[in-house]
């Protein structure tokens, strides 16, 4: 039987669904579409606002993936599969969910992806 108790479920499906709520309503707050204007003065005032574009268009892929992780945790919940590590199949500690509800692998699975990351890194591999 999990460790996990079944209390928790419930405390941590209301995390991710405050989350995935802020979330949405920033990104709502993101669609407007930024006023460049006509009256441009200079290609420095131009530069400026495709910078800023392209730094809200970052922030928005960001939140959409986080929306994404914490969709797909949700969705663990409601299978009854939440808090199982992905890769080895081991319980995942509420340290690790209490710190990212919506993780995917238990602390070690992480710890050694992230070594596998950096040495991809480190060698240039993709």
């Amino acid at each position: 039987m999990r460790k996990l108790a079944k209390e928790y479920f419930g405390k941590f499906k209301k995390m991710l669904e405050d989350q995935a709520a802020k979330l949405k309503s920033r990104l709502k707050s993101e669609e407007e579409e930024p006023e460049f204007g006509d009256d441009v003065d200079s290609f420095e005032e131009e530069g400026d606002e495709a910078a800023e574009l392209s730094n809200k268009l970052g922030l928005q892929q960001n939140s959409k993936a986080e929306l994404e992780e914490i969709d797909h945790a949700l969705e663990k919940i409601e299978e009854g599969k939440y808090g199982i590590c992905e890769k080895c199949g081991k319980e995942i500690s509420e340290d690790v969910l209490k710190a990212n509800p919506e993780s995917r692998l238990c602390k070690e699975c992480k710890k050694n992806q992230n070594l596998y990351e950096s040495v991809k890194g480190f060698f240039g591999i993709r």
